[in-house]
């Protein structure tokens, strides 16, 4: 199988994108962003930010909800 060449490789993800793969509400995220767990860049009027960024994000979450759930 090879790749599809129509859509280049996108390296960043928009706050829509993210919030949708992630579960969480907008307001959250600009809480996260807001609180500095969450760096992220403008182009123009768009919010963007690597898509490895979102995987530090989210690795960084996991131990916390790790020790709400035993709670």
């Amino acid at each position: 199988m090879y790749p599809d060449l129509s859509k280049p490789h996108r390296i960043t993800l928009t706050v829509n994108e993210f919030t949708e793969q992630f579960g969480i509400s907008r307001q959250t995220f600009y809480n996260e962003v807001r609180a500095g767990r969450l760096g992220t860049f403008n182009v123009g009027r768009k919010t963007l930010f690597p898509k490895t960024e979102a995987e530090r994000w989210f690795n960084y979450c996991l131990p916390e909800a790790a020790i709400h759930s035993l709670i």
